[in-house]
């Protein structure tokens, strides 16, 4: 299944509010079967997903009492310092970087990219998530 990547940041986003909202409500931590149940999302998406979050660090992994084999997740960061920029931007920065050939015309899209980078930082539609 190939999954445009602004899907895959807005399911992530509605993912961080839920778990915000878990540790706001004093809920217990999901699974990804429960997370996939929520979003009428494919399980594989939702996995991949959660590894993302996991990898940046803003959810971990908990045991909990139950006797599901399957790992449950909840918050692992304040919920202050989560920011859609700050969130997009984590997700857009994982992975390798390719060694691309230094040219002028690299610079200039590199310059505009982080203008662009640095206005969407700045706008008031960067707000936090658990003020969604």
């Amino acid at each position: 299944l190939e999954v445009n990547e602004r899907q895959k940041r807005i399911l992530a986003v509605l993912l961080l509010k839920r778990f915000i909202d878990n540790i706001h409500n004093h809920d217990e931590p999901l699974s990804a079967p429960e997370l996939s149940l929520v979003y009428h999302s494919p399980i594989r998406l939702i996995r991949k997903l959660l590894d993302r979050l996991l990898d940046v660090g803003y959810i971990r992994e908990v045991v909990t009492k139950d006797d599901s084999k399957e790992g449950k997740y909840q918050l692992s960061v304040e919920s202050t310092e989560l920011s859609l920029y700050e969130v997009i931007q984590a997700l857009e920065s994982r992975g390798n970087i390719l060694p691309l050939k230094e040219t002028d015309m690299l610079k200039k899209v590199e310059e505009v990219m982080e203008k662009i980078k640095g206005d969407l930082k700045k706008s008031p539609s960067n707000i936090l998530i658990k003020d969604l």
